[in-house]
């Protein structure tokens, strides 16, 4: 279940942060045109992309789902991150996972198993690869930032 919780936070993450929301708010069909008919509220149209996260009657799952994300319930049906920089994690880990698995495929094996500094042919490969797929070369670019990143953090706790 722990896996299944990162993989749907990390799909959470990478919706969120690719339609630059900060919260994620659902309401189900059938209570939109109820609060509609009534004039006192004036909810906001939900974004049709959210049912994937929070239409419990969707998918009976969602509830357990949420549960092992690392999420603060501002409602019914109204979630944030707990914290901005819990979102930022979960959407570059869905970066660097797309980065490192396209790499895999065009090296046609695991780069994390690898010290490429003795298969310049693979790195050739890559290379060329990142020649021609311009998306290619710039997730290339961010593992190579990542790994500024995570290298920063390791220097400073040690």
């Amino acid at each position: 279940m722990k896996k299944c919780s990162s993989i749907f936070a990390t799909s959470l993450a990478k919706a969120m942060f690719n339609k630059h929301e900060n919260v994620i708010d659902y309401q189900p069909p059938e209570q939109k045109k109820n609060e509609i008919a009534s004039l006192a509220s004036a909810p906001l149209p939900t974004p049709p992309w959210t049912a994937k996260y929070l239409a419990d009657e969707l998918n009976p799952n969602l509830p357990l789902l949420r549960a092992g994300c690392p999420l603060l319930r501002l409602g019914e049906r109204r979630f944030i991150f707990l914290h901005k920089s819990l979102l930022e994690f979960f959407a570059a880990k869905h970066l660097f996972n797309g980065a490192l698995l396209q790499g895999w495929i065009i090296a046609g094996h695991n780069l994390n198993q690898s010290n490429l500094q003795v298969e310049p042919e693979v790195l050739q490969h890559l290379v060329d690869q990142a020649k021609t797929d311009l998306a290619f070369e710039q997730a290339l670019w961010d593992i190579i930032e990542l790994s500024k990143i995570r290298a920063n953090r390791l220097a400073r706790s040690s």
